[in-house]
């Protein structure tokens, strides 16, 4: 995941798109959900389109992995310029995905670090 952050970064999305399972399911509680039931590779497309259209500029910075076996938790520090608003954007999120092998069969967004802890029924 580590890699596959950094290749993003760079503006690679194929390398993203490319560990993502035919059954991929992306739920992000920080986009209003889309109600086409888009699955696999398309429905991160889908993802990120709607986060395009909302701003000219995002960057996406992982700051720490939590390994919790077949998933991996991801604080994702994020930078963003609305584009009508021109408004600066800073927050953090928390990025759970899971993974089967090699390929991320979910994605789950928590709109912070704490509430995704929450979510997994886990102690930090």
């Amino acid at each position: 995941m580590r890699a596959t952050f950094a290749a993003f970064a760079r503006g690679d999305e194929d390398a993203l798109l490319s560990r993502l399972s035919e059954d991929f399911e992306v739920h992000d509680a920080m986009v209003v959900e889309d109600t086409t039931g888009a699955r696999g590779p398309q429905a991160m497309r889908r993802n990120l389109d709607r986060i395009a259209d909302a701003f000219e500029r995002v960057s996406y910075e992982p700051t720490q992995f939590v390994e919790l076996g077949g998933r991996i938790l991801v604080r994702v520090a994020i930078r963003a310029r609305g584009s009508s608003s021109e408004l600066e954007l800073e927050t953090e999120v928390a990025q759970l995905w899971t993974m089967s092998g090699e390929q991320a069969t979910r994605l789950d967004v928590f709109p912070s670090w704490d509430e995704a802890w929450r979510a997994l029924g886990l102690d930090r």
